[in-house]
């Protein structure tokens, strides 16, 4: 008998090590870490919002929330820490999957490795396994249950978080299934947040990265999930694509992680690409803000239709802020660049929205899915053509993520930025060096020092 599609991938969990990982895998893997270890750091304060998320998954236990350094649950642990890194909308990101994949997964691992005792080697195993599956499983059905209204990250990322919780705990590969299916069970969330501009985006990233510890531990002790739950007449495939893709994988490796790209701006991953073709535009061409008469991005159907993309501000909210392609070009026509501040409501100026009006997304059938094309119509009735390139542009090796993240830095709600940054990267670099990998997981990392602060004064400062 075949075996089932959880029962493919539960076998390649199961059998993952750290010393089948290649060098190149090693480097993404310390690379993802980096980045979104520092975007967590770099969150904005907690608002109303961010503490009501708190305050409902408060759980006691021995695995720590980065941002006040509470000791939790392996569950809330992870469902905070990913909310925390997802806080200001700059996320790692799988094309596959049309989502985020580490905000998810490493929350979960680390908190269940913390817990735990596990070793660096599992922790490294784990999270390879993390960014392997979510593509795998949403690969040929990401676009159909995109139309369909669902977010990708939560829904396809839970299996990324699930197979990552299930690798660090060492479970076989009948638990692994059983996990990947008891996972199927927390799939949702819909995108029209952010059509509406509301902040569910942030319970949907904190919920898979719970749901993916919760699934391991059930299946840790005992409970059972449906062997078809992917591919079954009634199962996850047709509930949310309408339809079973027939998998290619043999088995092996496909090493995902290497695909992942970085953003290098806060704001919807979509407009990424857009955002960093005008600014080399700018450089290339020498045109100015004051050159131009408006600008046509054209963006592959599936992204000039996705919420929020196309509107225009003022906005009352960040939610609907960081969606918006026109604002997010005409800051950087006028800036240079992107802040974190800049998507607050309020801090840039109504004329700068009244001038993102002479900015239109359109949709072009002959792009493919995340590259852009952009014409610029400068004053004088010249026209300026900006074509993209390959997202592969955002797969930034670990120098340029390293550069990235310590420009980042400067943005910490830490002490001692540059002291704490250093501390991060010797940590990371150690815990993805082979000869780390037999060593406890909190002997090689440990998030205490890079705060450098106490506790006691991390929660007078609501950092």
């Amino acid at each position: 008998m075949q075996p089932t599609y959880v029962e493919k991938l539960a076998t390649f969990i199961a059998s993952r090590t750290a010393d089948a990982l290649g060098r190149a895998v090693i480097d993404k893997l310390h690379a993802c870490l980096l980045f979104n270890l520092s975007v967590a750091l770099a969150a904005p304060p907690a608002d109303n919002v961010r503490r009501a998320l708190e305050h409902t998954h408060a759980a006691p236990g021995d695995a720590r929330c980065w941002r006040t350094g509470a000791a939790l649950s392996p569950a809330d642990a992870a469902f905070r820490n990913a909310a925390l890194i997802t806080a200001r909308g700059q996320n790692d990101t799988h094309a596959a999957m049309n989502g985020h994949i580490g905000c998810v997964a490493i929350p979960a691992v680390i908190a269940l490795a913390e817990e735990t005792g596990a070793c660096a080697g599992d922790v490294c195993a784990a999270l390879a396994c993390a960014y392997d599956v979510a593509p795998l499983v949403a690969r040929s059905a990401a676009m159909k249950s995109g139309e369909r209204g669902f977010r990708g990250t939560s829904l396809y990322a839970v299996f990324s978080a699930a197979a990552g919780a299930a690798r660090v705990l060492r479970l076989d590969a009948v638990q692994c299934a059983a996990a990947l299916s008891i996972a199927s069970q927390f799939s949702g969330g819909t995108m029209q947040c952010w059509a509406e501009g509301t902040p569910e985006w942030l319970l949907q990233v904190g919920t898979a990265s719970r749901a993916g510890v919760v699934a391991a531990r059930l299946a840790q002790y005992g409970m059972g999930g449906a062997a078809h739950a992917l591919e079954g007449p009634n199962g996850f495939y047709r509930a949310f694509a309408g339809e079973v893709p027939q998998w290619q994988w043999n088995g092996e490796a496909p090493d995902e992680i290497l695909a992942v790209t970085f953003k290098p701006f806060p704001g919807c991953t979509i407009n990424q690409l857009p955002v960093k073709t005008l600014i080399d535009g700018k450089r290339r061409d020498g045109f100015t803000v004051s050159d131009v008469e408006r600008m046509t991005l054209a963006l592959h159907p599936a992204y000039a239709r996705y919420p929020g993309v196309d509107r225009h501000g003022p906005f009352d909210s960040a939610s609907s802020a960081i969606m918006s392609a026109a604002f997010m070009l005409q800051t950087v026509l006028e800036n240079d660049t992107l802040t974190l501040a800049d998507f607050t409501p309020g801090h840039a100026p109504a004329a700068l929205h009244d001038r993102s009006r002479r900015i239109e997304v359109v949709a072009d059938t002959s792009l493919a899915p995340f590259h852009c094309r952009i014409d610029v119509v400068l004053r004088d009735g010249r026209v300026v053509r900006l074509d993209s390139g390959a997202p592969s542009a955002l797969a930034y090796t670990l120098d340029e993520v390293e550069s990235l993240t310590r420009r980042m830095s400067t943005e910490w709600r830490v002490a001692e930025r540059d002291v704490a940054y250093d501390r991060l990267s010797r940590q990371l670099a150690q815990l993805c060096t082979p000869g780390a990998s037999e060593r406890r997981f909190d002997e090689v990392f440990d998030l205490a020092p890079v705060i450098g602060i106490s506790q006691r004064r991390a929660k007078m400062a609501g950092i």
